[in-house]
């Protein structure tokens, strides 16, 4: 945890240095405090398997910091770390903490940008070291026209488990995003692919991931407050075929449908509140895999710019 907090330092130390007198005039920094509660109806720690099979309720706090610069020259730079807290009622041994470093950089020549993202996670579980991921992502976006636009990205990382290094890997993967614009960013939809290969030291641990998406995103004003509507849809087939599973007598298969619906308002003077609903409909013939669950949350943020 110390070499995370030293990372971080670091990396906002070298976007501050990068940034010049030719900033904009708007604060690059911005804050936000969230603090939400919700209801799950079969705790789960996907990365490990493990299922309660029971429902409880977590209180959740959210704490995010982000730098921003835009130089002259169309180079985007930024920096964002987030604390991410989840205290379950009954189930302490679910209980979680995660810290996550985001770091960007992109310049844009005419319809074509380019760009190149680093991120750090790591997390606690029950108050004991859990999982580190290291991820660097190349990426390139095209802009066909005004509403059509393609964003692509290479992703290579590492994950490390603290007390179950069997399950370590390295990650490989490519994503596709492809969107309409109907009204910009305030309404649009967009499709998206993924294909992710999971290489663990232990090869039964080891997995193909295919996803798809479908997003729709509509902003609007209710009561002359801005609000967003996010719906979406998320298909994920993952493959295990390095070694056969003896505690299934065969290949592991998963099969994961996901649909979520989240909805925000902003309030007056920085304040906003979100809620969201979300429906996991897994089939695996892992029986710990294989569960339905369903999550309501609602949160009351504060954004500072």
């Amino acid at each position: 945890m110390k070499k995370f907090a030293c990372l971080a330092s670091c990396l906002f130390g070298l976007m501050l240095f990068s940034a010049d007198s030719n900033a904009t005039q708007d604060s690059p920094w911005n804050l936000a405090f969230e603090l939400g509660a919700e209801n799950d109806s079969n705790v789960v720690i996907e990365d490990t398997d493990q299922t309660s099979n029971t429902d409880n309720v977590n209180r959740q706090l959210k704490l995010a910091l982000g730098y921003k610069h835009k130089t002259q020259n169309n180079t985007k730079m930024s920096a964002n770390y987030s604390y991410f807290n989840k205290d379950y009622e009954s189930v302490d041994t679910y209980d979680s903490d995660i810290h996550l470093l985001n770091v960007k950089v992109s310049h844009k020549f005419d319809a074509v940008k380019i760009g190149i993202a680093a991120l750090f996670v790591d997390s606690t579980l029950d108050s004991e070291d859990f999982v580190q991921m290291k991820q660097i992502s190349p990426s390139l976006s095209y802009f066909f026209n005004k509403t059509n636009y393609f964003h692509g990205s290479l992703n290579l990382g590492e994950k490390d488990f603290a007390h179950d290094d069997d399950r370590s890997a390295s990650q490989r993967g490519v994503s596709m995003n492809l969107y309409h614009l109907f009204n910009g960013l305030n309404h649009y939809i967009s499709a998206g692919f993924k294909f992710k290969d999971e290489s663990a030291i232990e090869s039964e641990y080891s997995y193909n991931m295919f996803e798809y998406k479908l997003s729709y995103v509509y902003r609007s004003r209710i009561f002359d407050f801005p609000s967003k509507l996010n719906l979406s849809y998320r298909l994920q087939k993952r493959i295990y075929e390095e070694e056969f599973n003896d505690d299934i007598g065969d290949f592991r298969h998963d099969t994961r449908n996901q649909l979520a619906a989240t909805y925000r308002i902003d309030w007056q003077q920085s304040w906003y509140s979100e809620f969201e609903v979300t429906r996991n409909l897994n089939e695996s013939n892992l029986e710990a895999a294989d569960y339905d669950q369903t999550k309501f949350g609602f949160l009351v943020g504060y954004k500072l710019k």
